[in-house]
């Protein structure tokens, strides 16, 4: 006979039981990322960098720890889940896995959400076809991020003008010659 499965009385609402689950697989995840096995190690680290959106100081520290495994894919997985949750300080690390010859599409997925300027100059080596690049172009330009479009006078035209600190030498010429009204 079939019976409905229980729940304990401190986790009485579908939230709480998420809530749960969600806690106890952080702490797998987590306790995996350890693993003397480098492909469970890599499969932790994604798991937990990429796939989840918690987001805590043990998470952080766990992933930092992998920046200097001995595998180069976890090493990987743990910048992008670094550039994911928006730490500014992985953002050495994730220009240097785009200026390889070719880079991952969560690679440009983690370039997006850090949206750090810093990274436009290495993601115009990458043709914008491919996928995840455009939006990473987008989200780290700071035109883009700012607001303004194509076709906008105030937008700059990112291949003739280089580098983001040259964009602001740009913007104070044309705030004194008039061409923002």
């Amino acid at each position: 006979m079939y019976e409905e499965p229980t729940v304990d009385a401190d986790t009485d609402t579908d939230a709480d039981v998420f809530a749960l689950a969600q806690a106890e697989d952080v702490a797998a995840l987590l306790r995996l990322m350890r693993d003397p096995d480098a492909e469970v190690r890599d499969l932790a680290t994604f798991g937990l960098g990429f796939l989840m959106d918690h987001d805590t100081p043990q998470i952080r520290q766990a992933l930092w720890e992998r920046l200097s495994d001995e595998d180069q894919e976890t090493r990987e997985e743990a910048v992008r889940g670094l550039a994911m949750r928006g730490d500014g300080r992985v953002t050495e690390q994730l220009a240097d896995l785009l200026r390889a010859e070719s880079a991952h599409v969560h690679t440009f997925a983690a370039a997006a959400a850090l949206a750090d300027p810093v990274l436009l100059p290495l993601l115009r080596n990458y043709d914008p076809e491919d996928p995840g690049v455009t939006e990473a172009l987008l989200a780290c330009d700071p035109r883009q991020a700012a607001g303004l479009v194509a076709g906008d006078p105030r937008t700059v035209d990112l291949s003739e003008h280089g580098e983001p600190d040259e964009l602001a030498e740009h913007d104070d010429h044309h705030d004194r010659a008039g061409h923002d009204q």
